[in-house]
């Protein structure tokens, strides 16, 4: 029997990733992945571990995750950039320090509550297109799919709610785990306010900005000038502006940088800038991104993830 080491954070998707893997027939265990210290999020993972009747590992990467994910989030918003902190975290901690971590203890496999498929070493778009997070795994390596699962792929989430219902389980987790606020208000305790100007597309300034850090591009809230609604269109670091302007500004084409391929082929026909935007057209040269058609709310730090069809073939990271 198959030994397997599920992330299991106390969610309902967690959890019976547990309870599906139990009925393949694999041995399991719950691994909890200490992120903050937080004694009631980990008591919980533990009561559905128990619950579940699978015997429960504690990891404590509090240490590595605040250097690696939370000052790197810190910093990336501080230099005007707009980062993606999941993706970073799936790199970094899931599938590289718990991998390890179960490797070291024998597991055969990790799994994980993504709405993926991990089909024979190839990652594919989940079931559930609302729920689909394989943006999020295109820094992975391709040497690692073979000891990855992800047991919800071919589920609905609808049908994961069901299948937990009898399981005592935590609430779902915000859009950035350790932003317990708003992203601005965390960002205002971390980042010291640098005022600049505003600027439309026409050299006019407009007003004045409390710091680049608050805006990204394509952004309208927060905006609060009067014969708008402004987009955000450009931010320049250097001399600390924020350019706006009354039209979405659209990009033909973007630099990458720390491509990843995971796929056996690297010619990807679409691409997504952001996470749940349908992939469009578009072909790589080099290190240059080109996109069939212009596409707007393109940001620096976030990830361009490449798809054959429903295959995930990789990904890299907007300049």
């Amino acid at each position: 029997m198959k030994k397997v080491l599920v992330a299991l954070s106390g969610g309902v998707d967690s959890a019976v990733s547990c309870l599906i893997l139990k009925k393949q027939k694999f041995q399991v265990s719950a691994g909890y992945i200490d992120l903050s210290k937080d004694s009631k999020k980990k008591e919980i993972a533990s009561k559905v571990a128990s619950f579940l009747d699978v015997p429960f590992f504690s990891f404590d990467f509090s240490k590595e995750f605040q250097e690696k994910i939370v000052s790197s989030f810190i910093e990336k918003y501080r230099l005007g950039l707009t980062p993606n902190p999941c993706v970073d975290c799936n790199k970094e901690i899931k599938f590289d320090l718990f991998l390890k971590k179960a490797l070291s203890l024998n597991f055969d496999y990790i799994a994980t509550g993504h709405y993926a498929i991990n089909r024979q070493g190839k990652i594919f778009k989940g079931k559930d297109k609302n729920k689909d997070q394989s943006y999020f795994l295109w820094r992975l390596r391709k040497q690692d799919l073979k000891r990855i699962i992800f047991p919800l792929g071919e589920y609905f989430k609808k049908e994961v709610k069901v299948l937990g219902q009898k399981i005592p389980h935590s609430k779902e987790s915000q859009e950035v785990c350790f932003v317990k606020e708003n992203i601005d208000s965390f960002l205002e305790k971390k980042i010291k306010k640098n005022p600049g100007l505003i600027v439309d597309d026409k050299g006019k300034v407009l007003g004045q900005h409390q710091g680049l850090f608050f805006y990204t591009i394509g952004q309208r809230r927060k905006i609060n000038l009067p014969n708008g609604p402004y987009f955000v269109v450009n931010k320049d670091i250097k001399k600390n502006i924020l350019f706006v302007s009354l039209k979405n500004d659209f990009k033909k084409q973007v630099f990458l940088e720390k491509i990843n391929w995971l796929g056996d082929s690297k010619d990807f026909t679409k691409v997504s800038v952001r996470y749940h935007q349908e992939p469009v057209p578009g072909r790589l040269e080099k290190n240059k991104l080109i996109f069939k058609t212009p596409q707007k709310n393109v940001a620096s730090g976030q990830s361009a993830v490449f798809y054959y069809r429903n295959q995930l073939l990789g990904g890299g990271i907007i300049k």
